[in-house]
């Protein structure tokens, strides 16, 4: 069963009769079948929750249409509303209720016992007193509340906006347990900044370029086979070295943290550069790996990137979906 359908989905802001207005979704197309994981990466202004909310009935779209579970949500958006659960940080509290209160209050309007609610808060790492009023909480137990208050619901269709964003390590790892556990036949579409959340929860990803336009739509395991780069070589200089980087022009790179990350396309891209490090007297140590999803995010999330750079990947991993359809 399709739990959503996408067809040439369009969504702008603004606009009338002589303006065109902001256009934040162009074109996107896809389908998530019943009980998938999918996970939303993009740069940022690449409309990915705006998507969310297209999906959750809070947005209509300007054309196109998209469906989840067969309700169409310009014309059914109580039903579709009925049937998902948008998790992220529009989600506002009455800064004036104790976290009690709002517990009560969430328990009472979706039917639940409070009892169950506090005890799914509780499971997902929650240790603060509930009698503490709401505004005081750090944000990550903000998200981490706004979190159970998503899954207490019991959608078919769970949707993610970084959810996960600002949780601890070990709350993240609690989160991540749990849905790895009881996600079993729900279906959900998450917006995860995290590769390593990303790889662990999602079967699927979807990738937005640029002003919302649809990149691909494939599954994990394909995506990271068909990216163009298929070593990545981290470099560490040696401290208080002047370092000459005139060397890695010839290759796609960028300095993270202290180390110098670059993309290499073949073995004999590898042999050549390891060869020129090894003989460097500025460089410190470097690693080979072959590339992942930390590198695909790297580049689809790197707000530096300049647009040519997005462009050379956009083209390339559209053009190995498409010679992969044939």
């Amino acid at each position: 069963m399709k739990a959503v359908e996408v067809r040439n989905l369009v969504k702008r802001f603004g606009g009338g009769l002589l303006r065109r207005g902001l256009t934040v979704l162009d074109g996107v197309s896809f389908e998530v079948d019943e009980g998938s994981h999918v996970a939303v990466v993009g740069p940022p202004s690449s409309g990915k929750l705006v998507l969310l909310k297209v999906l959750s009935a809070m947005y209509r779209p300007t054309s196109g249409t998209v469906k989840v579970y067969g309700h169409d949500v310009a014309k059914e958006p109580r039903r579709v509303q009925e049937l998902t659960s948008l998790v992220c940080r529009s989600l506002r509290f009455h800064e004036r209720l104790t976290l009690k209160e709002t517990l009560r209050f969430v328990a009472s309007a979706q039917g639940k016992r409070f009892e169950d609610v506090l005890a799914l808060l509780r499971e997902l790492g929650f240790r603060e007193p509930i009698g503490k009023p709401i505004a005081v909480l750090p944000e990550d137990l903000k998200d981490l509340v706004r979190l159970a208050i998503g899954l207490m619901k019991r959608p078919k269709l769970l949707l993610l906006h970084k959810a996960l964003e600002m949780l601890d390590v070990e709350t993240k790892e609690r989160v991540v347990e749990y849905l790895e556990r009881e996600a079993e036949g729900l279906t959900y579409i998450m917006v995860e900044n995290d590769p390593n959340v990303a790889a662990r929860l999602c079967d699927y990803v979807l990738i937005l370029g640029p002003e919302g336009r649809m990149l691909r739509f494939c599954p994990l395991n394909e995506l990271i086979a068909s990216f163009p780069y298929k070593f990545t070589v981290k470099v560490f200089f040696k401290p208080k070295k002047a370092a000459s980087l005139a060397w890695a022009s010839s290759y796609p790179h960028r300095m993270i943290g202290e180390a110098l990350v670059l993309h290499l396309s073949s073995e004999d891209e590898v042999a050549e550069l390891s060869s020129l490090l090894s003989r460097a007297p500025d460089i410190l140590y470097f690693e080979v790996s072959r590339a992942g999803m930390e590198d695909i995010y790297l580049w689809v999330l790197d707000e530096g990137c300049s647009r040519e750079a997005f462009d050379a990947i956009y083209t390339e991993l559209s053009f190995t979906s498409q010679a992969s359809s044939l």
